[in-house]
């Protein structure tokens, strides 16, 4: 039996779909190598991006779709969201380590790239969290 939506499920999927739309549009800028955006990174971190391997940019990919599928499927309120968001976080680990621990991203990217690193997962786990809480409270079926 599904239950009424509670108002924060709006705001949270908003939310969500413009965080990891933020997300996608990094993804695609960076695939297409577009110039214009790739501008404000230095050549050691388009490198880090742009020569990855094709397993961790297949990682990447599956990281940034299904997080963004994961939104619009909590807007849905649909139960696969909560698989959305814990596929994101697989993709995301090996992504990550890929870029942290095989090809010294933290060092190329300094700090407020490994800072953000470190919200972009803490993000996924509360939407993956979330989404598993109104699961098991049947607002999400």
């Amino acid at each position: 039996m599904r239950v009424s939506t509670p108002w924060h499920v709006w705001l949270v999927g908003a939310l969500a779909v413009l965080w990891n739309g933020f997300g996608a549009l990094d993804f695609v800028m960076t695939q297409t190598q577009n110039a214009d955006y790739l501008a404000q990174m230095t050549p050691e971190q388009i490198a880090l991006f742009t020569d990855m391997p094709a397993w961790a940019t297949v990682a990447w990919a599956i990281a940034i779709w299904s997080s963004v599928a994961g939104s619009v499927l909590l807007l849905f309120r649909n139960r696969f969201a909560v698989h959305a968001f814990l596929l994101a976080i697989a993709g995301m680990a090996i992504s990550f380590y890929h870029n942290l621990v095989l090809e010294n991203g933290a060092e190329i990217m300094g700090t407020v790239g490994v800072v953000m690193t470190a919200i972009i997962v803490v993000i996924a786990i509360a939407l993956w969290a979330y989404a598993r809480w109104l699961r098991r409270r049947g607002v999400i079926t």
